[in-house]
């Protein structure tokens, strides 16, 4: 083909078709990419289940706290740490005062934070067990005061464990 400029003719190269040209990631290059994702994921959720596990047992020794103040006012206003064993039940001990009233005959609970009560009015820890309570005088850990503890994480009942307790209470050191 002849093209004609100015007067002059030239010949006119045809120019072939564009290539088509791939943009975008390889196969192998988004398997890298998802295999990156991945375990970037599992490092964020396995170090927020240990945080997670860390928090349950910071609430569990601040509602230690709290049910231990409210001990601690009752044996002021009658000599002595309530009678009992095992479970606290709050209708006998904190929430709702013995009829006769405080000494001084104001009527108000030990406990103004009751919201980890379970549906039987028992004080329970984060992992839904009933906190146990044994009573000064009883088989306990210290005759002169009361043993307030939790089963912990897993659950069980390890008071007679030395080692390796998850178990958390009032006496021990950490606690």
């Amino acid at each position: 083909m002849k093209t004609v400029v100015n007067g002059q003719s030239m010949a006119v190269r045809r120019m072939p078709p564009p290539r088509f040209q791939a943009s975008g990631f390889t196969l192998v290059e988004l398997l890298a990419v998802i295999t990156i994702i991945m375990l970037l994921a599992a490092l964020v959720i396995g170090a927020s289940s240990i945080a997670g596990r860390k928090a349950d047992v910071g609430r569990c020794l601040a509602r230690i706290q709290i049910i231990k103040s409210g001990l601690e006012e009752y044996k002021l206003d009658y000599g002595k740490y309530p009678p009992g064993n095992e479970s606290i039940l709050s209708d006998r001990l904190f929430y709702k005062p013995v009829n006769t009233g405080r000494p001084s005959g104001e009527k108000r609970p030990y406990l103004s934070e009751t919201n980890f009560l379970n549906a039987s009015k028992q004080f329970v820890d984060p992992w839904g067990k009933p906190f146990r309570y044994q009573a000064p005088g009883s088989v306990n850990r210290n005759p002169a005061t009361f043993d307030l503890s939790s089963d912990g994480p897993n659950g069980q009942d390890e008071r007679s464990v030395t080692t390796g307790s998850d178990d958390i209470n009032n006496w021990s050191s950490g606690h």
